[in-house]
């Protein structure tokens, strides 16, 4: 398993060297998949907090229609917003993981 995941052959005295590099990895990159779940989650949730008002008195109060146009056109630049920028922090996490992983350098 342990050549499978380093993708080379693992002589018996680097074995356990390389078995406790890759459970490391392992470790570190769920580490990681969590915190790009949180971080877009959190995007998510204050895009939705920002937009959601905006659409939601479009459609209850009396307003003249260019009023509701606006409101509505507000609301869906918040909500794509929200969406390029949880594309950049995700895209930004994935070059910082490459460049380590290229470096050799460990995140603490």
């Amino acid at each position: 398993m342990n050549e499978l995941l380093s993708g080379e052959r693992v002589s018996e005295e680097d074995y356990r060297k390389k078995a406790e590099v890759n459970m490391v990895n392992l470790v570190r990159e769920a580490q990681e998949s969590k915190k790009k779940i949180i971080l877009s989650a959190m995007v998510a949730a204050l895009t939705i907090v920002a937009a959601f008002p905006l659409f939601l008195l479009s459609g209850i109060l009396e307003m003249e229609n260019w009023l509701r146009v606006l409101l509505i056109a507000i609301g869906l630049v918040v909500v794509c917003g929200g969406i390029v920028i949880a594309c950049i922090l995700v895209e930004r996490q994935e070059h910082l993981n490459a460049l380590i992983a290229t470096q050799g350098l460990f995140r603490i």
